[in-house]
């Protein structure tokens, strides 16, 4: 209205005045004022990629396609700051901080978004005698001097600034959910869950972390889409992994407070990484991926319902089909490229040092998750221990049971995706993920 009112927006999103705001908002923390000039801060650029080019487009679909209300410009501008000073203290960090440790044997869980690699993932990061997890309130403020402790610790008896972080992811979580009525049912949003990888990969602006809550930006997701490569990115991914597992010694701790998360490994899980295999494994050649499956066109229906509400905190100019199109045109090139990753995976043969996967069919997830869980064991020479048997055996129980945030409706016409030969037709990546990877489940995919 007050739009309409004087003809202007009360929020602009310009790149130039973000970058150069949050360069002096951090140079204010470090140094007595006047902070430095913008020119002095160091984003990392020569180490870890120009973000630059990613950002601006970022910024200039958000101002020119999004449609986004107040709330979202504000939720936009905010997020992007964040994520710029985030990085300028990451990079600063680093120039003095000890050795990072390396990252070893990471097990990533990815595949069609909504065939269960929240689910999956939530699982098996209950073994914390195996694995490590990024959980939510780490990730979403990583920026030292941060006292993470060990990452396993008593949440309800943490104090100081892990407290801090906690309360405000919590606090954080809390706001977005009175917007994203009932956004549970549909995708478990918790400070203490396992966080998605593209979440810390938000620093590179080459991540589809933004495409979740503004979906009508299809000038900045069909550029990432067509990225032909996404090292940087995933240089970046393996940096802040380091830093997460080691920033217990951030504020001076001994190399004894971060003994437990050693011989570890990180499982991790982002949908998108599907679409970047040959990327991942040129970054993580030890890597050992889990692939979940589904019929892709439920899939597609199930994310477009998803998106809808995710995308309502920041626009009402909400067209459901629109939505659901611009999806279908993002994961049916990821879906041609995965398989033709597969493929060629498979051409090498099981000597190949990137042939270290396991398809998962969502039914069989659904079913029995824990004959899931003991194939991935089997497959990759990992022990459950029994406490770690009974933690997921509880997990599954409890947070982990179907309906326990309550139900998920939608149906396929909302989004014009109820003719699924005639979507597959449409979308021939689809139609070849459909072929190849429903045919090794004898047709028995949901």
């Amino acid at each position: 209205a007050i739009k309409q009112l004087i003809g202007l927006e009360l929020v602009v999103l310009d790149p130039d005045a973000m970058l150069r705001d949050a360069c002096d908002e951090v140079a204010g923390e470090v140094a007595a004022p006047p902070p430095p000039p913008p020119s002095s801060c160091d984003y990392g650029v020569e180490a870890w990629g120009d973000f630059e080019p990613a950002f601006r487009t970022f910024v200039r679909s958000m101002e020119d396609e999004a449609k986004l209300t107040l709330i979202g410009r504000l939720f936009v501008l905010n997020r992007a700051k964040m994520f710029l000073k985030q990085r300028l203290r990451l990079v600063e960090f680093w120039k003095t901080s000890p050795r990072l440790p390396p990252v070893a044997s990471p097990l990533f869980v990815v595949g069609l978004p909504r065939t269960g690699t929240t689910f999956l993932h939530t699982l098996l990061a209950q073994d914390t005698d195996t694995f490590m997890s990024p959980l939510n309130w780490m990730v979403v403020d990583p920026s030292p001097p941060a006292t993470f402790g060990n990452i396993d610790e008593d949440i309800g008896a943490a104090t100081g600034e892990r407290r801090a972080k906690m309360d405000a992811a919590n606090y954080n979580l809390d706001q977005f959910k009175q917007i994203a009525k009932n956004i549970d049912a549909q995708h478990v949003m918790s400070a203490f869950n396992p966080e998605e990888c593209i979440v810390f990969m938000g620093h590179t602006w080459v991540t589809f972390e933004f495409m979740a809550y503004m979906g009508q930006a299809k000038a900045y997701s069909n550029w990432l889409r067509d990225l032909p490569s996404y090292a940087d990115a995933f240089k970046w991914h393996r940096q802040i992994l380091s830093h997460l597992a080691s920033a217990a010694t951030a504020e001076g701790g001994d190399d004894e407070r971060v003994a437990p998360q050693r011989g570890r490994r990180w499982v991790l899980k982002t949908p998108f990484h599907m679409g970047m295999l040959d990327d991942l494994v040129r970054e993580y050649p030890d890597a050992d991926i889990v692939m979940t499956h589904r019929r892709p066109v439920r899939s597609m229906t199930s994310l477009s319902s998803l998106q809808s509400k995710l995308s309502s905190v920041c626009t009402d100019d909400l067209a459901p089909k629109k939505l659901a199109g611009h999806y279908l045109s993002l994961w049916d090139k990821f879906a041609a490229k995965a398989v033709a990753t597969r493929e060629a995976w498979a051409k090498a043969g099981p000597a190949h040092p990137q042939h270290k996967t396991l398809d998962v069919n969502l039914r069989e997830l659904h079913e029995a998750p824990m004959g899931v869980v003991m194939r991935i064991y089997e497959r990759f020479g990992l022990t459950l221990s029994n406490a770690a048997r009974a933690r997921m055996g509880s997990w599954l129980q409890g947070d982990g049971s179907r309906g326990k945030h309550g139900k998920n409706v939608y149906k396929a016409e909302w989004f014009g995706l109820e003719d699924r030969d005639a979507v597959l037709r449409a979308h021939p990546g689809l139609q070849q993920y459909d072929d190849y990877f429903c045919a090794r489940f004898e047709g028995e995919c949901v």
